[in-house]
């Protein structure tokens, strides 16, 4: 089995450490001889510490919301996959990034992508008008997540749940080898994908197939049915 987890609002609050619980519960996952990926909105690097810290033998880091995938924590990485093929979006990322930047100057900052944009707006007086910016990439069939700190602007060809059954190819598994836990709209895909998913403090919780309200209820839950 592969359990897959979101990272901010899933395994830990935005800008804070994963608890020492939640932790040992990842660990314990592997030990009973399952993978555990980290699936977010981050670049694939940025996952790469965390993911050493975890202390996780074989972890699978799934980043910029599906559309990059590695496997392992090596630097330059030995399995590295870039999902999405649409040349024109990335082009149209290009062009837009740098007309955000002459526009703001300082006032934002842009996360270092292979397949998405994300723009961070320093002053948050700054959301509605980057919004209305970044509108146009609707027209490419572009996905766009406005979250508490930035904006994800994601290919018609990258999300989650793609991301999945780009890495069940890459592993020879199916969606009945997944499950997913997850916080937020961006990963309704991949609880689409996996054959059980897991909810935390859901909108909508019709999405997953079980709802809790916190990480360590979800880890709970996993181990108790892993050992059923």
């Amino acid at each position: 089995m592969i359990y897959v987890f979101d990272l901010d609002g899933t395994l830990c609050p935005i800008g804070k450490p994963i608890s020492k619980g939640t932790v040992s519960g990842l660990r314990e996952l592997e030990a009973r001889g399952h993978r555990v990926a980290l699936c977010s909105g981050k670049p694939t690097y940025y996952l790469c510490g965390m993911a050493r810290q975890l202390g996780l033998s074989h972890p699978i880091l799934i980043g910029e919301n599906g559309g990059v995938i590695q496997l392992g924590v090596h630097l330059p990485p030995e399995h590295f996959y870039i999902v999405t093929n649409r040349k024109k979006t990335l082009s149209f990322f290009r062009e837009k990034r740098a007309e955000l930047a002459e526009k703001y100057g300082d006032s934002v900052w842009f996360q270092p992508n292979e397949a998405m944009l994300t723009v961070f707006p320093k002053d948050l007086s700054l959301f509605d008008a980057l919004e209305e910016d970044l509108a146009p990439a609707r027209a490419l069939g572009c996905k766009i997540y406005r979250f508490v700190d930035c904006f994800d602007v994601v290919p018609d060809d990258v999300d989650k749940g793609k991301g999945l059954s780009f890495l069940a190819e890459l592993t020879g598994c199916t969606p009945d080898d997944f499950t997913a836990v997850g916080d937020g709209e961006n990963d309704y895909p991949m609880f689409a994908f996996a054959r059980h998913s897991v909810g935390i403090s859901l909108k909508d919780k019709g999405r997953a197939q079980v709802n809790v309200s916190s990480i360590d209820e979800a880890i709970d839950h996993l181990l108790k049915e892993e050992k059923g």
